[in-house]
């Protein structure tokens, strides 16, 4: 399964039916985890973590993400009913989560997921 043309799984999903599944996928990233462009892309990786399947609504939220310039400072995805939970980076200052929060909000990259979807920053 192609999960997305920009994210690649690192490794299978892991996981049972009655755990969560995870995988971790990676990416070329512009921007480090402050929001600042770098001169040279880096390889981004971070983890997915659900219950059922990764579907096409999520992917499209991640790239939408992506495309912005959200996604550098995420490091784990916790995927819950309509519900994304972001995990970012330890090293991020206040003013980066603002705005990561303002990315993630004022472009409404959610409303890809589910009309009805939420987010929460970590």
């Amino acid at each position: 399964m192609i999960f997305s043309e920009i994210f690649h799984p690192e490794c299978d999903p892991i996981g049972s039916d009655d755990a969560p599944y995870h995988v971790v996928f990676s990416c070329l990233q512009w921007k480090n985890a402050s929001l600042e462009v770098m001169p040279r892309a880096a390889k981004q990786t971070f983890a997915v973590i659900y219950s059922d399947t990764v579907n096409y609504h999520v992917t499209a939220t991640l790239e939408r993400a992506y495309v912005i310039g959200a996604m550098s400072a995420v490091r784990l995805i916790a995927v819950h009913q309509d519900t994304l939970h972001l995990f970012l980076d330890s090293g991020i200052s206040s003013t980066t989560l603002q705005e990561i929060e303002a990315l993630w909000t004022h472009s409404h990259i959610h409303e890809f997921y589910s009309s009805s979807s939420k987010f929460r920053v970590c």
